[in-house]
């Protein structure tokens, strides 16, 4: 019924940034008291540890720096996705000064920051450019600590402020004698390419051997191109028009329903129609488990209890149920989620065929049937909203082919709810509210000399399901 990454070589994995950013916490910075980061998630390759690189040099800076675990629960109190569904809310709950966010990525090393006031609005962006991974390792090293300064101080709030310059740290000076000396080697490549060139002009019959550095230079192209598509592709599992995310999502509850049986140009025997007066309560339950952003398992199904029929002054003791096992896909679309369930499923009802000398004269409903499901969910923040519709292949109808041996089935089905986060109590926990209906058409086949004869017949279920769900988020 129902919501990647290689790193590119040398940008944010290698070992000499992660020096570098430390390095960067020991510059002197002055700091006011009142400062509050959020820092979202970051895009690009090397993410992960860009981030946390990030969020560490702000601590080091004495930023108050928002935890992950304390912002997803503002989010989910809030009932929002992500901090930028509402940047003006989440400051707020949380007293928060600015948001920071970050990407990386290109075939030149490319590294960027991004700042936002309490509002969401763009105050300011910094980004470090240079022609290998070595040189930008060496760049963000010197200037990210004055980046960062100079970003959050852009926002009006004069949280941060540059102190007096500090003398060079030891890593410092071995970034810039490395730059320098990674400059001479790019020239020197630079001069054989072109002597190459010269004499492959002069000699087109014989195309120049490329030196060993122009062979190094394309294979570090070459995994570079490799790299940047990697991250793109893994990079997609975050933006809208893909899968974004895998788990759980699991509901239990309450299945309150009417069923309603009844017969078209019914000729001969004494089969009855049958009707709940006026509903049939039971217990139900689904669980979705998605072991790939677009791809898991449903299985499902619901219980009747305290069931009976009552014919004059005889009652026929009543089972019913309803289960179903398919695989699901999906595919996230920014708030909204498609989903496609295919699946083995199997409905009952059975009354006791008699009692005494009173017989019921329905036949059991015996349902074994394959569904296809197109479902959707639309995340609004404050409620979502879900809805399917489907179509039931019948395979067989077990004891209802006694009473009409030739009938054959199809039904369909819809569903409508919605979803309430419940994220005060705990976070992905919901409450959530559904109409479901499901009618099945059935032709009799009937032939002259059947003991019952019948045009067809109708068998529909309609109810409400409420339930308390949990989605991982």
């Amino acid at each position: 019924m129902y919501r990647g990454l290689r790193t590119l070589n040398g940008i944010f994995a290698t070992a000499p940034l992660v020096m570098a950013l430390v390095a960067v916490g020991h510059s002197s910075i002055a700091v006011a008291a009142d400062a509050k980061v959020v820092v979202e998630q970051f895009s690009g390759a090397g993410a992960t540890k860009y981030r946390e690189q990030v969020k560490k040099a702000l601590r080091e800076l004495k930023v108050d720096v928002v935890s992950d675990k304390k912002l997803a629960a503002t989010e989910a109190d809030l009932g929002l996705m992500q901090a930028s569904d509402s940047y003006a809310a989440v400051a707020a709950q949380l007293g928060a000064t600015h948001f920071i966010s970050g990407s990386g990525g290109g075939k030149k090393p490319t590294a960027t920051l991004v700042a936002k006031d309490s509002a969401g609005k763009r105050v300011g962006q910094k980004t470090f450019k240079a022609k290998n991974a070595k040189l930008l390792d060496a760049s963000i090293s010197k200037q990210l600590s004055g980046a960062l300064s100079e970003l959050l101080g852009t926002s009006g709030g004069g949280a941060v402020a540059a102190a007096a310059p500090a003398a060079p740290a030891p890593e410092e000076k071995r970034a810039t004698r490395e730059e320098k000396r990674e400059e001479k080697r790019e020239e020197k490549r630079e001069e054989k390419r072109a002597a190459a060139e010269e004499k492959s002009a002069q000699k087109p019959k014989q195309p120049a051997k490329p030196a060993k550095d122009e062979e190094d230079d394309e294979e570090d192209d070459e995994e570079d191109d490799e790299d940047v598509a990697d991250a793109s592709v893994k990079a997609s599992a975050s933006t809208p028009g893909s899968a974004s995310w895998k788990g759980l999502d699991a509901s239990v509850g309450a299945y309150i329903y009417s069923r309603q049986f009844s017969y078209n140009q019914n000729r001969a025997g004494g089969q009855e129609a049958y009707k709940t007066d006026p509903v049939a309560p039971a217990i139900a339950a689904n669980i979705d488990y998605f072991f790939l952003p677009y791809l898991g398992l449903s299985a499902g199904g619901d219980f009747t209890v305290g069931l009976s029929s009552a014919k004059g002054n005889t009652t026929f003791g009543t089972t019913a149920m309803t289960y179903y096992v398919g695989p699901k896909g999906k595919m996230n679309f920014g708030p909204l989620e498609v989903n496609l369930l295919a699946a083995f499923a199997k409905q009952t009802f059975q009354l006791e065929e008699q009692v005494g000398d009173v017989q019921s004269n329905v036949p059991n409903a015996d349902y074994t049937m394959v569904r296809a499901v197109l479902g959707a969910r639309y995340d609004l923040g404050v409620v979502g909203l879900f809805g399917s519709f489907g179509y039931n292949h019948v395979l067989s109808m077990g004891a209802f082919t006694d009473a009409f041996p030739r009938a054959t089935a199809a039904a369909t089905e819809g569903s409508l709810g919605v979803s309430v986060p419940l994220g005060f109590l705990m976070s992905g926990l919901d409450f959530r509210a559904a109409f479901f209906a499901r009618s099945f058409g059935i032709a009799m086949n009937s032939r002259g000399d059947d003991d019952n004869i019948a045009g067809g017949a109708t068998d529909r279920y309609m109810g409400g399901i409420l339930s308390v769900g949990y989605r991982t988020n």
